[in-house]
């Protein structure tokens, strides 16, 4: 009988030892990714998880150390045990939408933030990302709804009135849009894509200086922010500063290659230059990059009307006209062509 008591006290003391252990290495594990040794981290909950494969705490952190170290695939298997382990917990349906959206799955994503509002209602992150998501889909009526509620539970969060400003936006409530971009800033005045958003929201509304004075703060606080120089750019071209526009417009191409609007502004301002080989070498490059877009034929066509060579410009009027058939046919644009080349007017 002595030794079965024995027998038990060291069975039990055992499990103790093994528990502490276990609970050692998760905390090694944290330190590690305080210190950004994410390799190390991911070593010390294997040890944790070998000793008690139980703790869902230690996948899901281990899941977010290997989302670090770009193992995707490792880090969703980590998400999906711990979700197996512990079903309940609504952060790690959140944090697996998170990993989803990175790796642009934007569907899993959305059930995975619907999910954890489910659980938990008062998730005000889940919501805002998951309105950020149905902007992606193009679902803004769901988006707005989102973002409404994520603000309703969390008023001091800038980002969240960031993205509904771009909602409004899109829902061509200007000035909607304008009201969110300004509390934002209110919230927080170092995030240049706040003021960059809120210039493109002023240039909407024809407000081209205040548009340009937003452009000129963005760009302040991130020099290589190629997405407000170039709409600095097209709204100096707005305001007459040609050569303002193109040495923005040359410059926002030079960070941003693959931007097919900034060839569509500067080959319009060329156009006004008379450069009109540059001119149809812009619009050339933008419809290789998107080749969807009707407003770069008709460009093009104005172009190409002014150097003479009518049949081209006659093709791709025709061509345009299968995006917008209520354009008016090449000989009525012809007329209005031999009366104007201003650069407005080609918008």
């Amino acid at each position: 009988m002595k030794k079965l008591i024995l027998f038990g006290i060291v069975f039990a003391m055992l499990l103790v030892a093994g528990c502490l252990q276990q609970t050692n290495y998760t905390e090694l594990a944290h330190s590690a990714i305080n210190n950004g040794n994410y390799t190390a981290a991911i070593g010390y909950f294997d040890k944790a998880i070998q000793l008690d494969p139980t703790h869902f705490e230690d996948y899901a952190n281990r899941g977010y150390a290997k989302v670090y170290l770009k193992d995707f695939n490792g880090a969703l298997e980590d998400y999906n045990k711990a979700i197996e382990l512990n079903p309940s917990e609504y952060s790690l349906y959140a944090g697996r939408g998170d990993l989803k959206y990175f790796l642009n799955d934007s569907k899993g994503a959305i059930q995975d933030y619907t999910t954890a509002i489910q659980l938990n209602s008062s998730d005000g992150n889940a919501h805002g990302t998951r309105g950020e998501l149905y902007i992606e889909l193009g679902e803004y009526g769901f988006a707005l709804d989102d973002l409404n509620k994520g603000i309703e539970l969390n008023p001091s969060d800038y980002l969240s009135y960031l993205i509904r400003g771009k909602i409004k936006y899109y829902l061509n409530d200007f000035n909607g849009s304008l009201e969110d971009y300004d509390k934002a800033i209110k919230l927080n005045t170092s995030d240049f894509r706040v003021y960059s958003l809120r210039g493109v929201a002023k240039f909407s509304l024809n407000d081209f200086n205040g548009a340009i004075q937003d452009y000129d703060k963005a760009i302040d606080l991130n020099s290589s922010d190629g997405f407000s120089i170039t709409h600095r750019g097209a709204t100096y071209g707005k305001l007459g500063e040609y050569n303002l526009a193109l040495n923005d417009l040359n410059k926002g191409i030079e960070l941003i290659p693959e931007n097919s609007l900034a060839y569509g502004a500067r080959g319009q301002i060329r156009y006004y230059l008379n450069d009109f080989n540059g001119s149809l070498e812009d619009f050339n490059k933008g419809i290789e990059l998107n080749k969807t877009d009707g407003r770069f034929y008709f460009n093009r066509a104005k172009t190409e009307y002014a150097m003479g060579n009518s049949e081209a410009a006659r093709s791709d009027i025709q061509y345009t006209r299968t995006f917008d058939p209520s354009l008016p046919d090449f000989d009525t644009l012809a007329k209005l062509w031999n009366g104007s080349n201003n650069y407005s007017q080609m918008q």
